[in-house]
């Protein structure tokens, strides 16, 4: 068989046949050079005829395999909130991951809350590659209510929680959906 190709490689050309000096012919190949977007995902019959100088005629037939790129569709814009991560992942299993973030990160999710443009480099195990991208835009702070000032006796704990969201962060430096005081506290 001819050797396999991605669907975005340049076209290039034929150089399998033998002897040399035949012509190639098939489904996006053109002055000898096959070109894979024009030939399209898949299996391909690519024919290499040669005369030779008994006008002679000969042919033979090998298929040329045309593979897809891999998925990198990272999904639309979406707004991203101080505190809380959005999780960005590529659909494409089993490939490798490059994302230009700042350390490099090589997994197929990331985390983040962070406004901005986030792409991704991914190879597939077809040695295909491309690129997806993403926009983060800036959504503000989330305004969380507890409502009215809550009086309690010294001594006597009360409980807030916020069971909405997944990771608060409150004023005293707890990190939890919910948080107790006591006495003076504030939060």
């Amino acid at each position: 068989d001819l050797p396999t190709t991605c669907v975005n490689v340049d076209d290039y050309d034929l150089v399998e046949g033998s002897p040399v000096g035949g012509t190639y012919s098939g489904v996006g190949v053109n002055l000898n050079k096959f070109n894979p977007n024009t030939g399209g995902i898949g299996t391909h019959e690519v024919t290499y005829t040669y005369t030779d100088g008994n006008s002679c005629v000969n042919s033979a037939k090998k298929n040329l395999v045309v593979h897809a790129l891999p998925n990198v569709d990272l999904g639309s814009t979406q707004e991203v909130c101080f505190y809380l991560d959005v999780e960005l992942t590529v659909p494409e299993n089993g490939a490798t991951y490059v994302w230009d973030t700042e350390p490099v990160q090589t997994t197929q999710s990331i985390k983040t809350n962070v406004p901005g443009v986030y792409n991704v480099m991914v190879t597939d195990v077809n040695n295909c590659s491309t690129t997806g991208s993403t926009t983060l835009t800036d959504g503000g702070m989330v305004d969380v209510s507890l409502g009215d000032d809550l009086y309690v006796c010294e001594g006597v704990p009360a409980e807030f929680a916020v069971p909405l969201f997944s990771d608060i962060t409150w004023s005293n430096g707890a990190k939890s959906t919910s948080v107790t005081i006591s006495g003076t506290d504030t939060i």
